[in-house]
């Protein structure tokens, strides 16, 4: 029985040898190589079409981008997997990318999502460069959002994948600005879920890998300099300041991309932009209070001075959210050395106080929180109290008239708060002025007297006479 299964192995291979395309004794040595790597790249696909699938993409990015500008832009950057967290896969001694338009590499993928999506007018028409990586990258997607395998198979799918996204630094790439932009919208979604699907659960260590690599984030914030790629790199930054680490590299490291925030909230006409861009610079000094409290204050001239700017702004939605994100943190209890230092200025209370005039009652009601701890705030700064003394009779009208269709318990307290600690100051104002009118008092009535008892002598000595 040995002996004829043996036979039979021969057999076969004698069979498969004959099957191999004979070359002319000159044919280039290259084509025959060429036909091997096909080969040997067919069988590798079979054994792993995850990392065919992300092995394709990145042949794609490069058609896309040439790799002079890619390696340009890696220069600074060394993206690998983690050390010891490399998947074992037996790798052919000549392996070679098949070529996107090849069908055998997509016959071997598995199904992923949105596998039957393609029809039949596809497959009449040209491929593009970017149509390819939408298809692909849905695949991706698919991955990290099949809800229907059991959960610890979905796990492991999910690692597979990240460490390939890692290896081949696909994720990286396509995150460039230049190569973002050149990508299709739904492309742009799916490499956003898949990026938040890696920050969520951190998967292969990828937070660790940005915060090591703060180009990423530097890179999108680039993204918002393209209003096609805007959003989505603003929600994926969002995403990084989830964590306490990355949010602190940004503050700390990436000083011109923190201004440059404010600058997209100021100066870009779209709505949605400038109101995301201000989201996440809320997200940056929100967040992590206890952890941002140290920048606020070491840094406190400049992002006050970027804060006061955006108060400024032309745009009533701008003014408005710059106005409850200050006084969001300047309430904050962690902030209170930063809160003292804001409301010491005579400047800032001056800005407040010109916000007060604002015709909308929305704006006004936001001014008046900020300018509320100026007042009730028991250590003013001299130049502070001098203008609240100087414009106390105008701001007592002003309090006691604002707000009177408000029913809101704690805003009736703090109007009452304001309006006994105007009135206690006016009291201490003219108890001042009277002060100084006794003061002179004594030496106009010396006068006086001089006067009187200089003008009846006169009369005395003609009396006399």
């Amino acid at each position: 029985m040995r002996g004829f299964l043996l036979s039979r192995q021969r057999a076969s291979e004698r069979l498969a040898l004959r099957s191999v395309p004979r070359l002319a004794p000159d044919a280039d040595a290259a084509q025959c190589i060429n036909t091997m790597d096909r080969v040997n790249t067919f069988f590798w696909s079979r054994l792993n079409p995850t990392g065919e699938l992300v092995r394709s993409v990145d042949v794609l990015l490069r058609e896309l981008v040439p790799d002079d500008k890619l390696d340009a832009a890696f220069q600074s950057l060394s993206i690998a997997a983690s050390p010891g967290t490399a998947l074992a896969e037996p790798k052919p001694e000549h392996a070679a990318v098949i070529p996107t338009t090849s069908g055998d590499v997509d016959a071997c993928e598995p199904d992923f999502e949105g596998e039957d999506e393609s029809s039949d007018e596809e497959s009449t028409t040209e491929k593009t460069v970017p149509g390819e990586l939408e298809r692909k990258w849905a695949k991706i997607r698919a991955v990290f959002h099949d809800w229907d395998e059991e959960q610890g198979d979905r796990e492991k799918k999910m690692d597979d994948m990240a460490e390939l996204l890692l290896r081949y630094r696909v994720l990286e790439k396509v995150l460039m600005p230049k190569v973002l932009g050149q990508l299709t919208f739904e492309t742009r979604k799916y490499v956003g879920n898949v990026f938040r699907a890696m920050t969520v659960h951190n998967l292969r260590g990828f937070i660790e890998l940005i915060g090591e690599r703060p180009d990423i984030m530097r890179w999108l914030v680039e993204g918002y300099r393209n209003n096609e790629t805007a959003l989505i790199c603003g929600s994926m930054l969002r995403d990084c300041f989830e964590y306490q680490t990355l949010t602190m590299i940004f503050l700390k490291d990436l000083e011109p991309e923190f201004e440059f925030l404010f600058k997209v909230t100021m100066e870009n006409s779209n709505f949605d932009i400038s109101a995301d861009a201000l989201i996440n610079i809320s997200r940056l000094l929100t967040v992590h209070k206890k952890a941002t409290v140290q920048i606020l204050d070491t840094s406190f001239d400049r992002v006050f001075g970027l804060l006061n700017g955006l108060l400024t702004s032309e745009n009533y939605a701008t003014r408005r959210q710059a106005l409850q994100l200050l006084s969001e943190l300047l309430l904050d209890p962690v902030n209170f050395t930063v809160m003292q230092r804001y409301v010491a200025s005579r400047n800032n209370l001056k800005q407040v106080m010109l916000l007060l005039r604002e015709p909308s009652d929305a704006l006004r009601m936001d001014a008046f929180h900020v300018f509320k701890i100026f007042v009730a705030n028991p250590n003013k700064s001299n130049e502070v109290e001098q203008l609240l003394v100087r414009n106390c009779e105008k701001l007592l009208a002003f309090v006691s008239d604002f707000g009177k269709a408000e029913v809101s318990r704690d805003f009736l307290q703090e109007r009452s708060l304001l309006v006994f600690a105007l009135e206690r100051m006016a009291e201490k104002e003219r108890a001042l002025e009277k002060t100084q009118e006794q003061a002179t008092r004594p030496a106009s009535l010396s006068n006086a007297e001089r006067m009187s008892i200089s003008g009846p002598v006169p009369e005395v000595c003609a009396k006399q006479k």
